[in-house]
């Protein structure tokens, strides 16, 4: 793999509908709040198009810096760390792909723990 040409960032050409697409409702709240524009409680049945249209309306250069400044918290993998390390390493890769809830976290590494699974793991 080499470099052909060193990588340009071009906020201006961001569409906010795409960008909109990829993210969580709670994110997008997060983003327009950091753009300072304030988001009214409105019922659950209205939130997504309230957020959609206010969001898609927003400069695309301030939804950039915005989005990467909640996506590096919301989508971080640090917090990973411990529970990766415990696990076998022919799973560890599956659990940085899908999202294990935290709670389940110690219920999969002690069904890993049982003597069936370290037996399984050792059969020739």
């Amino acid at each position: 793999i080499s470099e052909v040409r060193n990588p340009l960032s071009c906020p201006e050409r961001i569409d906010p509908e795409s960008l909109f697409s990829i993210l969580q409702v709670q994110e997008a709240i997060q983003i327009l709040e950091i753009v300072g524009v304030p988001v009214p409680e409105v019922p659950n049945t209205e939130r997504f198009k309230m957020v959609q249209d206010m969001f898609v309306r927003q400069e695309s250069v301030g939804l950039h810096s915005a989005t990467v400044e909640v996506l590096k918290k919301t989508r971080s993998k640090l917090m990973l760390k411990e529970f990766l390390s415990r696990l076998p390493s022919s799973l560890q890769v599956a659990a940085l792909s899908i999202s294990i809830r935290k709670g389940d976290q110690p219920r999969l590494i002690s069904a890993l723990e049982t003597p069936y699974v370290f037996a399984a793991e050792h059969w020739e």
